[in-house]
């Protein structure tokens, strides 16, 4: 059983398969650092009356964060830059015989004119700054490098609890693979300071992802599927002969069908069930679709049981039922409203006492 952690380290939306998938997100794209790397740049060099550094009369992160609030579009554009470089010093670090790392920034008309327009002295003359010059730079040097690897290292930490399965840690950016420096530094660290973590992987995010896409029938095996239905005049009812018996009244029929499914393989997948029902001609169409999830990251051979309650609208006909896992066709069944069937053995622990309702079991009805 693997655990995934996702280091996101830019914006762009991830893909639909981390959603169905048991991994942790992490925020890679410090923003909280960026904004306080560009914003004391921006006071850089700025003093009052009194020769105070603007640094120390405000502080130089919030005001990035107020103009996040007020104009987002243009935010985002700058902040986007600051995810290419940090895309660059991922890939390629800083080099050694360099002390920093320099790093141009192009600041927009709109941030000095919201900066101006404030009535506040400070973001005035800040404005004024930038409207002299839109370029500006932003230095990286090793130990603020060292800090942006620590809060991968926090983050990593707070999501391990120190037990022997494997754990992936995957960067969600393709360009970031095995021969990236922070891979490097990552895994050069990680057994050093967490110790027994000798599982850990580092993985790019394109081979994860193709990891993910298995098939349930890979996974999964569908044992049997039970249905039952209880005696509260719902609709829906067992007779003495062991019939199922729908009755026609405003109440419609209420069935519940329980799929046994055995894990073969765990994996870090979760599936979207979907169990299509619908009327087999020549009677009148009706369909309905009923939505499930299952996470199959568990001990191998482990039985998960999923329920399907159905409410007919009308009686008198016969359903076909298929189970889709992902989209992908899974089981066929059908239900009959004359069909026969047989009582369930009770080797599952339940009995007609302490059960909604009797559980049937039939040849047609097994779902094999």
């Amino acid at each position: 059983m693997d655990k995934t952690i996702l280091i996101k380290t830019n914006a762009s939306t991830l893909p639909s398969i981390v959603e169905r998938t048991d991994a942790t997100v992490i925020d890679g794209s410090l923003k909280n650092l960026f904004c306080s790397y560009l914003g004391y740049e921006l006071v850089d060099g700025l003093h009052d009356d009194k020769n105070i550094p603007y640094y120390r009369l405000l502080r130089p992160a919030q005001i990035l964060l107020d103009f996040e609030k007020v104009k987002s579009e243009s935010f985002n554009e700058l902040f986007h830059e600051w995810q290419g470089i940090l895309e660059y010093l991922f890939i390629n670090g800083i080099e050694q015989n360099s002390s920093t790392k320099e790093f141009k920034f192009i600041l927009s008309q709109e941030l000095a004119n919201w900066l101006l327009a404030c009535n506040d002295s400070l973001y005035y003359n800040i404005g004024m700054k930038i409207r002299k010059s839109e370029n500006l730079s932003i230095k990286i040097d090793h130990e603020q490098f060292d800090e942006i690897v620590s809060y991968f290292m926090q983050g990593i930490r707070q999501e391990i609890d120190n037990k022997d399965y494997p754990l992936n840690i995957v960067f969600c950016n393709d360009k970031i693979n095995e021969s990236s420096y922070i891979v490097n530094m990552l895994s050069e660290r990680l057994p050093f300071n967490m110790e027994i973590l000798s599982h850990i992987r580092i993985m790019t995010f394109a081979y994860w992802k193709k990891q993910q896409f298995e098939s349930f029938k890979d996974c999964c095996q569908i044992e049997k599927a039970v249905y039952y239905t209880r005696n509260d005049y719902n609709g829906c009812s067992v007779g003495k002969d062991k019939s199922i018996s729908f009755e026609n009244d405003e109440k419609g029929a209420y069935l519940k069908i329980r799929f046994y499914i055995k894990v073969l393989r765990p994996c870090n997948m979760r599936y979207d069930l979907q169990l299509h029902i619908c009327s087999i001609p020549p009677h009148s169409i009706w369909l309905k679709t009923i939505n499930q999830a299952i996470s199959v990251n568990t001990s191998k051979d482990a039985v998960v049981e999923r329920d399907f309650v159905i409410d007919f609208p009308y009686c008198n006909c016969d359903y076909k039922c298929v189970l889709f896992a992902n989209e992908e066709s899974i089981n066929e069944i059908s239900i009959r409203c004359d069909y026969y069937l047989d009582w369930l053995d009770d080797d599952h622990g339940y009995s007609d006492y302490d059960d909604p309702g009797p559980f049937l079991r039939g040849g047609a009805l097994s779902g094999g």
